[in-house]
């Protein structure tokens, strides 16, 4: 049961760091994109 919990508690930091890291590679690749979200 503890294993499952921490699943549980694990899956959505993965989650939102490879979101936060997919969105870094994305800005870094069209800088342009970058004045558009300011």
């Amino acid at each position: 049961m503890l294993a499952v919990e921490l699943i549980n508690v694990l899956r959505p930091i993965v989650t939102i760091a490879t979101f936060i890291t997919f969105s870094a590679l994305a800005l870094h690749e069209h800088p342009e994109c970058k004045e558009k979200i300011r």
